[in-house]
């Protein structure tokens, strides 16, 4: 298959992904926001955060690196705004690549070294978490059965 066939055949499957996820932002912004006016969870945030992510990383392979790095810092935002780390650390990662794309090699190794960053905090965070449910549960089970058989 040549490249102009490979690209008539890619573009149209890019623009419907895009517009998928368009729609689904128009439906998050304007559907959720206005007609519920729920209250500004985490979870809506990480959902957001994740579409403006998503967005950028089409624009990205459609070429528009503007439009991109505009999408992925409005999710970083958000993240940072919600210590949103999992979606933080993806979002520095698309950063870095897009900046490795554009040949700028300071912004990505300061982008991948925040990554980094993040990383290291949902490392800490997920020993945290193992160290709660390995320690901590099974020793609130033991005196919870110790208790009922009194």
């Amino acid at each position: 298959m040549k490249k102009n066939n490979l690209e008539e055949f890619l573009c149209p499957n890019i623009s419907l992904k895009y517009l998928k996820f368009l729609w689904s932002l128009m439906i998050n912004k304007f559907f959720i926001f206005n007609f519920f006016s729920l209250p500004d969870n985490v979870e809506k945030q990480d959902m957001l955060a994740r579409l403006f992510s998503n967005l950028g990383l089409v624009k990205e392979n459609l070429g528009d690196y503007e439009t991109s790095l505009n999408l992925y810092e409005k999710s970083i935002k958000i993240c940072q705004k919600y210590d949103l780390y999992e979606q933080l650390y993806r979002g520095y990662i698309s950063k870095a690549s897009l900046s490795e794309k554009q040949q700028k090699h300071q912004e990505t190794i300061k982008h991948y070294n925040l990554a980094i960053e993040i990383a290291s905090k949902l490392f800490y965070f997920s020993l945290f978490m193992a160290f709660k449910v390995l320690v901590v549960v099974p020793k609130v089970m033991y005196f919870f059965f110790v208790l009922n058989r009194i």
